[in-house]
């Protein structure tokens, strides 16, 4: 994760929600102008629905699900109604 915060803010682009590094709580009025002024996101806009490993005790392979959460949706979908050409 380090390597993408460090080219993230570098190039002027952090990630959103990341208010560490740069990046900002955004709403729904921020980007399209009209509706809702709260925040869409109280966290980082990253996502791992599936993740594998293995336990650094049993050394079995695991693997994790998570779906893809409401407030992450939202936003996913306000920025591809609303993205410039």
């Amino acid at each position: 994760m380090a390597v993408q915060v460090e080219y993230a803010i570098r190039d002027g682009r952090p990630i959103v929600g990341d208010t560490l590094y740069g990046g900002k709580l955004i709403s729904e009025f921020d980007l399209t102008g009209a509706g809702s002024t709260d925040p869409l996101l109280h966290h980082q806009a990253l996502h791992a629905w599936q993740i594998s490993f293995r336990h650094p005790i049993t050394e079995n392979e695991m693997s994790l699900e998570a779906p893809f959460p409401p407030e992450l949706r939202r936003l996913v979908t306000i920025l591809r109604e609303h993205r410039r050409a």
